[in-house]
C-alpha cells in the first residue's frame, strides 16, 4: 500500500479521505496479458462515467500505447440494463468484427457480454477473450470462468475500517491512499 497524490480528485476538505485500488495499472496489466496471449484487437466497454472508470480507461489507453503502439483505442459505452449492454456488444462486433478481446469495466457487464457472444456464435476464449473487473462471484460462477481483475474490495474495506478507527482514536491518517 502506498500513498499517492493526484490519482483521484477528492474534495478539498480536511475531513475527506480516499482509499482506492490502482485500477489504472490493473487494466494496463490486463492489456499486457492480452498482448502476451496473441490478441491483436482489444477493446474496452464501460458503463457510467465514474472516477473509477476514468482510471480504467486511462489504463487501457496506456496499455495500448505500450503493447499496441499507434493503435486507436476501441472504447465503447453502454447503459446498465441487460438489453443496453447486449445492444452495445452486438454493435461492437458488428462494426468491428476484428475485435478479439474485450475488457469490461465490471464483471456484471462481462457476464452479459459472455452470453451475448455465445448467442451470436462467438466462442470465449477461442474467438474473443473476455476480462471483467471486480473479481466478483459472477466471475467464479460463469461458464466459461471469467478472467477478472481483482480490485481488492476486501483489502480496501479492511483498510478503510482500520482508518476510521484510527481517526476516531485521534491518530493521523493519509487522506489519499492507493492500494495495489
Amino acid at each position: 500500500m502506498r500513498c499517492a497524490r493526484d490519482f483521484v480528485h477528492f474534495a478539498a476538505d480536511d475531513d475527506v479521505y480516499g482509499l482506492v485500488a490502482d485500477e489504472k495499472k490493473g487494466v494496463t496489466d490486463c492489456v499486457a496479458l492480452l498482448a502476451a496471449r496473441g490478441r491483436k484487437h482489444p477493446s474496452f466497454l464501460r458503463n457510467k462515467p465514474t472516477p473509477s472508470n476514468y482510471q480504467k480507461i486511462t489504463g487501457f489507453k496506456d496499455g495500448l500505447s505500450q503493447y499496441y503502439p499507434g493503435r486507436e483505442p476501441l472504447l465503447f459505452e453502454c447503459g446498465n440494463t441487460i438489453p443496453e449492454i447486449q445492444s452495445v456488444v452486438l454493435e461492437m462486433i458488428s462494426q468491428h468484427p476484428e475485435i478479439d478481446s474485450i475488457i469490461f469495466s465490471e464483471d456484471k457487464l462481462a457476464m452479459v457480454g459472455l452470453r451475448t457472444l455465445a448467442d451470436i456464435g462467438r466462442r470465449v476464449p477461442d474467438d474473443v477473450a473476455v476480462i471483467g473487473i471486480n473479481n466478483s462471484d459472477y466471475a467464479k460462477l460463469s461458464i466459461p470462468t471469467l478472467t477478472s481483475l481483482d480490485n481488492m474490495l476486501y483489502d480496501i474495506s479492511m483498510k478503510a475500517a482500520a482508518g476510521i478507527l484510527s481517526l476516531l482514536s485521534g491518530q493521523s491518517l493519509s487522506q489519499k491512499v492507493l492500494i495495489y
